[in-house]
C-alpha cells in the first residue's frame, strides 16, 4: 500500500525543469540618433521642395498700338452702273437714291402783350436837371429810363433851364410809363417805382452825365392788366421755327426710311445713309399758317409745313469689308489684328459726280495690333523660350525687369510658388506662361 510510482516522480521533475517561453522587447533608440535622423530627412525634403516643386505663372500683356488706314471708295448708283457693278471692280459699291417727305407741324406762343380794359400806366412827377451851361429844349414823349429798364415819358415839349451860379437847372415835370418796358415786358404795376434817377436814352452817353433826372415820391397809378395777341413779328418767328423743325427732322425721317428699305427687302443687308457736306439735300419748305390771325388775341397758335428730302444709302457691310480688307494688309507681319474698332468708321466725300452717279469718298478705319505670342507657332515659341533661358533661376524682380524690356511686350506679372520664393525656378518646365490681350483705349 506505501509503495510509490517512479515514473510519475520523473514526469513532476520534468515539468518542474520545463523552460521559460521568450518574450520580444523594443529597445529603445538612442535620443540624440533619433533627432540627427529627422533633421536629414527634414532637409531633404526641403531640397526637393525647393529644387522640384517651385513653380512661377508668368503672365505677359504684348506691346500693342493703334492701326488706321484710309481707303477711297467709290458709291455707283446701282441702276446707272449695274453693268460695271455686276464685274465686281475692287473698291466699288452700289449704291441707292431716296428720298421722302417730312412733315411737321409745331405750336408757336403769342408774344404781342397790350393793356385789357383794366390795365393802367403808372405816373407821377420828375424833376429834369440839367447841369450844362445851357438851355435844353426836350420834345413831347422823350423818354426817362430807369436802371430796370421801365421807361416813362413827358406828355408835351418842355424846355429845361440852363446852371446858373454854380447851380444846375431844374424843372418838375409830370411823367406817364410806357406799357412795355425797354425788354418788352408788361409794365403795369411795376411802374409804382419810389423815388429813383432817370437817365435820358436818347442821348449820347457824354451827354446823359449833364441832363438827367430824379424822382422824389411815389409814381402811382400802374395796374397790370393785358391781353396777349398775335403780332407780325410772331408770324415771322414761326415761319423759322417751322423751318428748323423741318431741317432737323429731315435726317431722322430719311434714316428711317432707309430702315424701311432693308425691311421690305427682306434680307439681313445692312443699310446706311450717307453723310457728309452736301449729303442729304432739303427742298424748299411749303409752309401753312393762317396770316389773317395777326392782332387776334390768341395765346399760341400752331404752323405746319413739309419738305422733300433725298440723299443716298448703300451697303455697310460691303464698305466694311473693304476697309477691314485694307487694315489686314497694313498689319505687321509680326503682330496679330487683336481688334477693328467699327464705330470708328469715317469717310470724307471728295467728289460728286452727277452724270455718272458716282460718289467718290476716304474712308478711314480703326484697329488694335499687338505682337502675337504664341507658344504653337515658331516665332512665339521661339520668343518664349528665348524669356525661360534667360531668367531660369534669377531673381523675380530682375526678370520682370528683363521681359519688361522686351520690345514685344509691354507689361509682366509674376505668380511664384511658394509665394516666399524670391526667384525663378531652376527647372524650366516648372515655368508658365500666359497671354493675356492688350487693353487700349482708341
Amino acid at each position: 500500500k506505501n509503495s510509490i510510482d517512479v515514473s510519475k516522480i520523473g514526469t513532476a521533475e520534468k515539468k518542474k525543469k520545463k523552460k521559460p517561453k521568450s518574450k520580444f522587447v523594443i529597445v529603445a533608440p538612442n535620443r540624440h540618433a533619433l533627432i540627427a535622423l529627422v533633421t536629414v530627412s527634414l532637409v531633404i525634403l526641403l531640397f526637393i521642395v525647393y529644387i522640384a516643386l517651385p513653380g512661377a505663372t508668368i503672365y505677359i500683356t504684348p506691346s500693342a498700338s493703334i492701326l488706321e488706314k484710309s481707303v477711297n471708295i467709290t458709291l455707283a448708283d446701282f441702276q446707272r452702273n449695274k453693268a460695271e457693278l455686276d464685274t465686281h471692280p475692287p473698291k466699288m459699291i452700289e449704291s441707292y437714291p431716296i428720298s421722302t417727305t417730312v412733315s411737321r407741324t409745331v405750336t408757336h406762343f403769342s408774344t404781342g402783350k397790350k393793356f385789357s380794359d383794366y390795365g393802367a400806366n403808372a405816373g407821377g412827377s420828375i424833376t429834369v436837371i440839367n447841369t450844362s451851361n445851357n438851355l435844353w429844349p426836350l420834345v413831347a414823349q422823350t423818354r426817362f429810363q430807369t436802371d430796370d429798364g421801365i421807361v416813362f415819358r413827358v406828355l408835351d415839349g418842355v424846355t429845361v433851364p440852363a446852371a446858373s451860379g454854380g447851380q444846375p437847372g431844374k424843372l418838375e415835370i409830370f411823367v406817364v410809363a410806357d406799357q412795355l418796358d425797354a425788354y418788352g415786358g408788361i409794365v403795369g404795376a411795376k411802374g409804382n417805382i419810389g423815388p429813383t434817377r432817370f437817365f435820358l436814352p436818347g442821348l449820347r452817353e457824354a451827354s446823359q452825365s449833364k441832363l438827367y433826372a430824379e424822382s422824389y415820391s411815389q409814381m402811382e397809378g400802374g395796374i397790370t392788366d393785358y391781353i396777349t395777341f398775335v403780332s407780325a413779328e410772331d408770324l415771322e418767328a414761326a415761319k423759322v421755327k417751322i423751318t428748323d423743325s423741318l431741317k432737323e427732322a429731315a435726317l431722322e425721317d430719311l434714316q428711317e426710311a432707309v430702315l424701311e428699305k432693308a425691311t421690305l427687302s427682306g434680307s439681313e443687308v445692312v443699310y446706311s445713309l450717307l453723310l457728309g457736306e452736301n449729303a442729304i439735300q432739303v427742298g424748299e419748305p411749303t409752309i401753312s399758317i393762317d396770316e389773317n390771325i395777326e392782332g387776334k388775341q390768341l395765346t399760341e397758335f400752331n404752323v405746319s409745313g413739309e419738305v422733300v428730302v433725298s440723299g443716298v444709302y448703300y451697303h455697310r457691310d460691303a464698305m466694311l469689308e473693304i476697309l477691314k480688307s485694307e487694315l489686314l494688309l497694313k498689319k505687321s507681319p509680326q503682330k496679330e489684328l487683336l481688334r477693328i474698332n467699327e464705330q470708328s468708321t469715317t469717310y470724307r466725300i471728295f467728289e460728286w459726280d452727277d452724270a455718272s452717279g458716282k460718289i467718290k469718298l476716304t474712308a478711314n478705319i480703326k484697329g488694335i495690333e499687338q505682337f502675337e505670342i504664341d507658344e504653337n507657332k515658331e516665332n512665339g515659341a521661339r520668343l518664349l523660350e528665348k524669356m525661360k533661358e534667360h531668367i531660369v533661376g534669377s531673381d523675380i524682380e530682375e526678370a520682370k525687369l528683363y521681359i519688361q524690356n522686351l520690345t514685344e511686350v509691354n507689361k509682366v506679372e509674376i505668380d511664384s510658388w511658394p509665394a516666399w520664393s524670391p526667384t525663378i525656378p531652376n527647372i524650366p518646365d516648372n515655368i508658365e506662361f500666359e497671354i493675356r490681350d492688350a487693353v487700349m483705349v482708341e
